[in-house]
């Protein structure tokens, strides 16, 4: 199932309406899914955090640990908060059609290429400037995924306003929560 998840998410990145296309035709069972997809993910993705520790000597032993667990706390947080936000709003974005199933789905990739992002970013000596607007393809992915969500277009916009307020955004504000309270 990992092997299918990075598949399906390289899928996104390169071609985002072929990759929607792909994931209804592959018909993941989200909870295999989250177990042996997205939760490995995210935990792989937390993991090199601590290759920052070779890139910067100022950085403690145990920052580097309370890095990897704000890592993986920041994405799995947000997983279960748009999966409770997109069970009361997307039943009126998309007319009582879209699947919970389908949302669960929906948000495991989003959030997958986020934590994509986020790995890549580890895994630099440096901060690259082009990954800060990554998100905005994300974004744009997301918004190909409407007729996977079975969303019409008069309620693209708040389908898109959704994504952001409740997939972009949370893993920020807690990245600069956890920084705030994390010496």
């Amino acid at each position: 199932m990992f092997a299918l998840y990075l598949k399906d998410m390289l899928q996104l990145v390169l071609s985002p309406t072929h990759g929607w296309e792909d994931i209804s035709y592959d018909r993941p069972e989200p909870r295999k899914l989250l177990l042996s997809g997205f939760i490995p993910w995210i935990i792989l993705t937390a993991l090199t955090y601590l290759l920052q520790g070779i890139y910067d000597s100022t950085i403690t032993p145990l920052n580097l640990v309370l890095g990897v667990i704000v890592t993986f706390v920041r994405y799995f947080i947000t997983y279960f908060l748009a999966v409770f936000l997109f069970s009361l709003f997307m039943p009126r974005l998309s007319g009582f059609r879209t699947v919970e199933k389908h949302s669960q789905i929906f948000i495991m990739f989003s959030l997958g290429l986020l934590a994509l992002m986020t790995l890549v970013k580890n895994c630099m000596p440096i901060d690259l400037a082009i990954l800060n607007f990554f998100p905005l393809y994300i974004i744009l992915i997301m918004w190909r995924g409407a007729r996977y969500m079975k969303v019409t277009p008069p309620a693209l916009t708040p389908f898109v306003a959704l994504n952001v307020f409740t997939i972009i955004v949370p893993p920020m504000v807690l990245y600069m929560f956890f920084n705030l309270i994390i010496p």
